[in-house]
């Protein structure tokens, strides 16, 4: 290393080498850079969380509104008090899977979304379940089902338009409780139903034991359906016979086999309405009622 001396009062001191000097200059500049570098990251982080602090707790972004959309059975006033959520709290701490999870408790909602509107809405979208048909307990109880079995309110003098179910499996109905095996597969039945045909239809008895049903219509005649295998097909072959017979005097129509159905008729009926040479009973499809259906 070459060194240069400057006496002064007596001393010499030693002077680095130029090369030397600006080296040590540019190490100082460089630490005193990093050091404003990351001065200036602790300031913005401490920034960026006075800023997040300020926005969670602050009065800016808070729940001003809940909005709802989709509920008619299912007063607005009920939804809102079951979110959990009020006026005030922070949109960003809203938790809308507990929301959902919320929502979805009230019998009457088969579906719930919960979705933030910044900067201050709640919305809350809900699709409803539809009721079918009517559980008929012991001719005396009467509850209100959607398609998936669920019951949904009990109801105490329902009207001739809904379908009634009637089981001989016992049955403990309840607001929420879903229903399983025949009487669940009878709702589906009502819900499959073409409307022309259900209109038509008052009833749908069913055997626990074999799983059978049996539809009951608003003349008093009866379709024997049979288990809930090609059911497509027998509620076909039912509209069928229903738009070609004459349905003087029928009481039952059977399309447990539902390319050869039967129609059997009541004889004294047959005697008094008809004639004496009308027919009891008697295949009204020589051809396949499926194809006109």
């Amino acid at each position: 290393m070459v060194k240069s001396g400057v006496k002064t009062g007596g001393r010499i001191t030693e002077v680095p080498h130029p090369r030397i000097a600006r080296r040590w200059a540019s190490v100082r500049a460089e630490t005193h850079r990093r050091r404003l570098i990351a001065a200036g990251s602790v300031l913005a982080a401490a920034s960026a969380v006075a800023v997040a602090v300020w926005m969670v707790q602050g009065p800016l972004l808070r729940v001003r509104e809940i909005e709802v959309m989709g509920a008619d059975r299912v007063s607005e006033a009920e939804l809102i008090e079951v979110t959990g959520v009020e006026r005030g709290d922070s949109m960003f701490t809203l938790d809308t899977d507990s929301v959902v999870e919320r929502v979805l408790g009230l019998v009457w909602v088969r579906r719930a979304r919960a979705v933030r509107s910044w900067p201050d809405t709640l919305w809350i979208v809900v699709e409803e379940r539809e009721p079918v048909a009517v559980l008929e307990k012991r001719g005396a109880e009467f509850w209100l089902a959607d398609r998936e079995g669920v019951v949904l309110s009990e109801i105490t003098s329902p009207s001739e338009r809904w379908v009634r179910v009637r089981t001989t499996e016992s049955v403990d109905p309840r607001p929420g409780r879903r229903l399983t095996g025949p009487a669940l597969d009878a709702f589906r039945l009502v819900d499959q139903m073409a409307d022309r045909l259900k209109k038509e239809v008052a009833s749908v008895e069913v055997d626990s034991q074999t799983g059978e049903m049996t539809l009951g219509l608003r003349d008093s005649a009866r379709i024997a359906l049979g288990d809930t295998r090609r059911m497509d097909e027998k509620l076909r072959s039912a509209m069928t016979v229903l738009a070609r017979v004459d349905r003087r005097c029928i009481t039952l129509i059977d399309v447990r086999a539902p390319r050869t159905p039967t129609v059997t008729r009541s004889t004294s009926c047959v005697r008094d309405v008809i004639g004496e040479d009308g027919p009891a009973a008697e295949h009204p499809a020589t051809e396949d009622p499926l194809d006109r259906a």
